[in-house]
């Protein structure tokens, strides 16, 4: 039996909430996914060799060739688009209880209530405006799911296009420009005062352990807000391979899809796509 309240809401938390070993599995799984890469080890020379359709020019990687259409489309029908499908639904029973581990949702839920009670307020008080308010917010939010794909700027048979985010495969040339959100996981090839915000990746740590369920958790604001801030300084890229010794997370050769470029100008090979990227 639980000796206080504390270990019996632990027991329950582990028993029902969170998985048996679910942050050994994560930790295993980013050691596993930090060990597949090796690109963030390989020089540009050496990358043009591995990436032989790609025709990069090794030399001035703006003049590159790029894939061609028919490369393009024959990779998209074999590995799928660049697409991360949602994750499974959880139980909405479950879902509640798991906003209780977090001290700072516990604060939301009390603004929540003084936010009710006013609400109730200006009811008994016969104003209307707040309902008006969340109908507005409603019909901004089906209009948002409206909102075209996104797209980037590839090379592709020699030339510059615009394509959706969605139809980027292995291999693509990426062109990253300040304001860009990183549409897959390239490898910098090119770099021109190229400064890139991470935090929404890889967590405020900036450590090679970073799980996937810690990406999706309230530190992703809270980090972006620290930046806004500057309480964070961006990463400066470039296309220099990392030393041996320097793991994926850590390496600053290589741009995680989600990443926001803040400034500079560089080009990426794209070697992540999908379900496969990091995020």
């Amino acid at each position: 039996m639980c000796k206080d309240g504390h270990e019996c809401w632990n027991f329950v938390s582990n028993r029902w909430l969170d998985k048996p070993n679910e942050q050994e599995k994560q930790k295993q799984y980013c050691e596993d996914l930090g060990q597949s890469f090796v690109e963030h080890h390989l020089t540009v020379k050496q990358l043009e060799e591995v990436y032989v359709d790609s025709c990069i020019n090794a030399h001035n990687p703006e003049h590159s060739d790029g894939l061609s259409e028919a490369e393009a489309k024959k990779r998209l029908l074999d590995g799928g688009t660049n697409i991360i499908e949602p994750p499974r639904k959880m139980n909405n029973f479950k879902l509640f209880l798991r906003q209780f581990l977090y001290r700072l949702w516990l604060l939301l839920l009390g603004a929540a209530a003084l936010s009710l009670t006013t609400y109730v307020i200006h009811l008994m008080h016969g104003n209307n405006e707040p309902v008006n308010l969340y109908c507005t917010i409603i019909l901004v939010e089906s209009n948002l799911k409206m909102v075209p794909p996104m797209s980037c700027t590839v090379i592709r048979d020699s030339e510059q296009k615009q394509i959706p985010e969605a139809e980027l495969v292995t291999g693509d040339l990426v062109v990253i420009t300040a304001g860009a959100i990183v549409p897959a996981d390239l490898r910098i090839l090119q770099s021109n005062g190229l400064k890139i915000e991470t935090s929404a990746i890889t967590g405020c740590f900036a450590k090679y352990y970073c799980t996937v369920k810690f990406i999706h958790t309230i530190q992703k604001f809270h980090n972006l807000l620290a930046f806004i801030l500057g309480e964070k300084e961006p990463y400066d890229y470039t296309h220099e391979a990392a030393a041996t010794y320097v793991p994926v997370f850590e390496a600053r050769n290589i741009a995680f899809k989600g990443s926001f470029c803040l400034e500079g100008y560089g080009i990426g090979i794209v070697v992540r796509t999908g379900r496969y990227t990091v995020i």
